[in-house]
């Protein structure tokens, strides 16, 4: 609950960490390391700073042999090896090494793939997969909002993601537009980047906040608060659901 939470404290999996204190290794996501609470220079607020891990598959760039593939397995952050199938054999044709099949798709052992039904899972084939995705040879992917995005969060800002992806690409945030709403003896105006309006009346639970402005369930907030190439509607309250799609972009 972000109410609950102290402004002079980070937060990870719903515990607290105070200013200069690290998150244990044994509860470091994978591909993190010395991950600790630390407030920035301008603004004071604290937020988590890890290490990531960097493989060296991201510098040595993707395998140019077509029947070669990087090996990985569970709760590893890089690939543990590379399997090439044998000369005068294709991966498909292989019979040295397990195989999975999903949605049209093969799969050699230790091979990572991430099923485009299911944008929410990263799968690894392993002996046993029947085309099931669940565990233990798939996992959800997990976002670490609080982590990453916590100072995000504090500030109440709205998560904004890639199409179906489920971890955010950018954010927007209440404290970035002058919210001016309207009264009695003001006539509402189209929202800008510094002034905007309160958005359509209803029962809390049925409406979503941008700050001090509420939009009922179903509306689309406007345009100059998403901004280009997204759209924002009000679909689970209380926050909205923003949606960057290229396709959509303004031309200058």
């Amino acid at each position: 609950n972000r109410a609950l939470q102290s402004d002079d404290k980070c937060y990870h999996e719903g515990k607290a960490y105070e200013v200069q204190s690290e998150i244990p290794a044994d509860a470091t996501p994978n591909c993190l390391v010395h991950c600790k609470c630390t407030q920035t220079s301008f603004d004071k607020a604290p937020r988590m700073n890890c290490v990531s891990i960097e493989c060296p598959e991201l510098f040595n760039g993707p395998l140019t042999d077509d029947n070669c593939v990087r090996q990985y397995q569970r709760d590893k952050c890089c690939s543990q090896s590379t399997y090439c199938a044998p000369t005068g054999m294709t991966l498909e044709t292989a019979t040295n090494v397990a195989h999975c099949s999903y949605d049209g798709r093969n799969y050699v052992e230790g091979q990572k793939f991430y099923p485009d039904k299911e944008p929410s899972l990263a799968c690894i084939c392993q002996p046993g997969f029947n085309g099931t995705l669940s565990e233990p040879h798939c996992h959800r992917i997990k976002c670490n909002l609080e982590l990453h995005y916590g100072h995000y969060l504090k500030r109440q800002c709205v998560p904004i993601y890639y199409k179906n992806r489920i971890c955010p690409i950018d954010w927007s945030c209440p404290d970035d537009f002058t919210m001016v709403t309207p009264s009695a003896e003001t006539t509402p105006t189209s929202p800008t980047k510094k002034s905007t309006t309160e958005g359509s009346k209803g029962e809390d639970n049925h409406q979503c906040e941008f700050g001090p402005l509420k939009f009922a369930r179903g509306t689309e907030l406007p345009q100059e608060i998403a901004g280009d190439c997204v759209s924002c509607k009000c679909l689970v309250p209380p926050v909205p659901t923003c949606v960057k799609d290229y396709a959509t972009c303004k031309k200058n």
